[in-house]
């Protein structure tokens, strides 16, 4: 089953998939994986780790003018997955024009800093990723796509930040990384991107931000480091060098996801994470009893690293409660946090942690994968858009405005020449008889009514008419057919100041819509019996 439809409405890939043979043809790279089908299409093995690599990477080119390189041992981003998370994201901040982002763990790639820029040029970035691997890695995408200005900080590819600074190009990334080679790896693919003005970030030593400012003294580095002996060389090494403000060193706690990375001084408009889905390896391999037994194989590779998709304090669950845990401390700092889960099982779990703070969840579909998120705020002048409801919750929203809808009195104001008792009677002796509506008074300006047929519509009024000409055997059978009731309504008659208002209220029923019909039918028909009173002193 496929779950394209569902796809964010701004995603490109919604309803324009990727043309795998026409994308081959201006990258030759993906040929090779390209598998010939009888009836002359061609297909993709998603399986195989390499075609995915390719893939993303002829993508990320093709669609979004993003240089990208990718390692075979950690997660390969799906770029159509990565787009409806910053559609949604785009949605919860209202496509504001100059937004300041945040990326927890923003991976080898920094897919998703990149895309948010290009996306939208004027936003900036800040990511942060622990693996030294990944950190390398997303630098490198983030300069070779030249957005270090825009993202700071990052992973091994740096495909968030690079991502995100190609679809939002005036975003800047902030991203960081502590294992060397990811910083190398995510510095190149920064440069080659040429995005170095848009993502910053560097390696624990602080020697390719050193060198980097002085190959390019323009460039400013926001770096980080959770080792307190190489933070505090680091620093050593900026200053001795006189480049304190152009390289930031920011001290990461590993305890700690936000600490050293938010900047307490400053307002973000959001957050973003993709965090380790799996509590443990068996899970990780679909081992547990989490996955039902007749579940069908995932149809494409997983080479996510251990760090990557593992959190072994409790998966993603126990990482998003983190996330929470920390977010309380900078509620004044950032508007809107948000985080993407990969089990259904998990949003429940997250609901009941945020039940004291406001959040919305929706679902992510693309191919056969769905995805779900949460977002949550602590500002009270902030409400989330109704189009960023999952579609479930959206459903659920649309009926308790339907049913509020119909809780809402239908009011018809009648003109002061008309009295209270000219209003009364015409209810009481003729609409009431009219429509044939079952009736009882409440009181005496107060009824309700029962209707099991339809008489206020003209069409039904037609039929009827053309029923009174036909045979007793051939007519419909609406006045003895009392078996589905359409509508109790509750009426009311007020008078203030010499004008008489007439209240509707739908109270239950098959049409929901049947009080403001029969409010609309009394506006039509009241003139016509009113000429039909001839003595006028009936109107009083």
């Amino acid at each position: 089953m496929s779950f394209n439809e569902y796809m964010h409405i701004r995603n490109r890939y919604r309803t324009n998939p990727p043309d795998f043979k026409q994308l081959a043809e201006k990258h030759p790279a993906l040929k090779s994986f390209l598998i010939e089908k009888n009836n002359g299409g061609v297909t993709f093995d998603f399986r195989d780790p390499n075609a995915v690599r390719a893939l993303t990477i002829a993508a990320a080119k093709e669609d979004f003018n993003l240089n990208l390189e990718l390692s075979l041992d950690r997660l390969i981003p799906r770029i159509p997955q990565k787009l409806n998370y910053l559609h949604w994201i785009e949605d919860l901040i209202d496509r504001k024009i100059d937004a300041i982002g945040i990326d927890i763990g923003c991976g080898c790639s920094c897919i998703h800093a990149l895309l948010t820029i290009r996306l939208n040029p004027q936003w900036k970035m800040f990511v942060s990723e622990i693996d030294p691997f990944n950190y390398r890695m997303a630098m490198k995408n983030v300069e070779q796509n030249g957005l270090q200005d825009q993202i700071h900080g990052c992973g091994c590819s740096c495909i968030h930040a690079l991502l995100t600074i190609r679809l939002n190009p005036q975003w800047k990334m902030f991203v960081s990384e502590i294992d060397p080679f990811n910083y190398r790896m995510a510095m190149k693919n920064v440069e080659q991107n040429g995005l170095q003005d848009q993502i910053h970030g560097c390696g624990c030593s602080c020697i390719h931000a050193l060198l980097t400012i002085r190959l390019n003294p323009q460039w400013k580095m926001f770096v980080s480091e959770i080792d307190p002996f190489n933070y505090r060389m680091a620093m050593k090494n900026v200053e001795q060098n006189g480049l304190q403000d152009q390289i930031h060193v920011i001290l990461m706690n590993s305890s700690a996801l936000f600490d050293g990375l938010i900047d307490r001084t400053k307002y973000y408009d959001f957050l973003m994470c993709n965090p380790p889905f799996f509590s443990d390896t068996s899970e990780c391999q679909g081992l547990t009893n989490t996955r039902k037994f007749d579940r069908p194989s995932a149809n494409s590779i997983n080479t996510a690293a251990n760090i990557e998709s593992i959190y072994d304090q409790g998966g993603e669950v126990e990482f998003v409660k983190r996330m929470i845990n920390e977010s309380r401390l900078y509620s004044t700092n950032v508007r809107i946090f948000t985080s993407q889960l990969g089990k259904k099982s998990s949003l429940k779990q997250i609901q009941n942690y945020l039940q004291d703070i406001c959040h919305i969840d929706t679902e992510f579909c693309q191919g056969n994968t769905m995805r779900w998120a949460i977002a949550w705020t602590f500002d009270e002048t902030y409400h989330f858009p109704e189009q960023c409801h999952s579609r479930e919750a959206l459903k659920a929203l649309k009926k308790s405005k339907r049913k509020e809808m119909n809780r809402t009195p239908i009011s018809i104001q009648f003109e002061p020449k008309y009295s209270f008792n000219f209003i009364k009677n015409y209810l009481e002796k003729h609409l009431f008889n009219e429509l044939n509506l079952k009736w009882t008074s409440l009181s005496s300006y107060a009824w309700i009514f029962d209707a099991y047929e339809n008489l206020w519509s003209h069409q039904r009024h037609r039929r009827r008419h053309q029923n009174d000409e036909q045979p007793p055997s051939k007519r419909l059978k609406t006045d003895n057919d009392q078996t589905n009731k359409l509508c109790s309504i509750q009426a009311r008659l007020d008078e203030h100041e010499g004008v008489c208002s007439l209240y509707l209220l739908f109270v239950d029923g098959t049409n929901a819509d049947s009080a403001n019909q029969i409010g609309q039918y009394i506006k039509n028909q009241f003139p016509k019996y009113c000429q039909s009173c001839t003595n006028t002193s009936t109107l009083e």
